[in-house]
């Protein structure tokens, strides 16, 4: 799928520049502009969904959706949970929570998961201008106890990569099978941006794995945080990414 250059920036334009390649497209949860007829369709075929907002975020106003049997459903949203045995009523709280803001529905991940706390990974991808992208760094996040929501704003906490992959006890697939599938599909990822980003020099993807190990993108963001680094006990993958953005603004700034 194209999309044009003049189009605003927003989570679902990317998805739209990314679903296209083959590549690509199975690592994407489905996703697609929230309305309440797209709400109702994903909730019936997946059981459970996520709503978040089109544009920014950091974790806030995501809401996780769950049907349980004909007529319960659950709203998990601000580490809160409510049980609703009529839709049309777990609709209109939901839509008010939402104050007119555009949303996407996306199918959810059942993530892989350390104590029964679901986490995600925080990738780095860097280049320095004109040369190519490359992973430079990654953590996992993970959610409070009872929450889903991985999001460090939100209250995630940061484990190491390889532990967090050798904790969850995913059988299917080793840790170095994984880092090379998420290795591989991040710098493929940011190779396909480059149609709309040519300028960009990083990116800051969380990645999903689900609990057979299948990697998902989640989301990805242009200007992302880098303190998350420095809780691991790695100073040089801080170092080495901070370095690249000090390369690329003094590049900038003599051009």
């Amino acid at each position: 799928m194209w999309v044009s250059r003049m189009e605003r920036d927003t989570k679902w334009t990317r998805y739209l520049l990314l679903v296209g390649n083959e590549g690509i497209k199975d690592a994407l949860p489905h996703t697609v502009p929230y309305s309440t007829k797209a709400f109702r369709s994903f909730l019936e075929k997946y059981g459970e969904v996520i709503v978040k907002r089109e544009v920014g975020c950091r974790g806030y106003g995501m809401m996780k959706v769950t049907k349980k049997g004909e007529e319960q459903y659950i709203l998990h949203y601000n580490r809160k949970r409510r049980t609703f045995g009529d839709l049309r009523l777990l609709i209109r709280q939901m839509e008010k929570r939402m104050q007119g803001r555009k949303y996407l529905v996306q199918e959810y991940i059942d993530l892989a998961s350390v104590d029964g706390r679901p986490f995600d990974l925080r990738v780095m991808v860097q280049r320095k201008a004109g040369e190519p992208w490359r992973v430079t760094g990654s953590y996992a996040k993970l959610a409070q106890k009872g929450w889903f929501n991985t999001n460090l704003a939100t209250g995630g906490i940061v484990l190491p990569t390889r532990k967090a992959l050798l904790l969850a006890g995913l059988k299917e697939k080793a840790p170095e099978v994984i880092l090379d599938e998420i290795e591989g599909l991040a710098i493929k990822i940011a190779k396909q941006l480059d149609e709309k980003f040519k300028r960009q020099t990083i990116w800051g993807m969380d990645m999903g794995l689900d609990k057979t190990g299948k990697v998902y993108l989640i989301e990805m963001n242009r200007a992302p945080g880098i303190k998350g680094f420095r809780k691991l006990n790695n100073p040089r993958v801080y170092t080495r990414i901070q370095s690249i953005i000090r390369h690329n603004r003094r590049k900038r700034k003599s051009a």
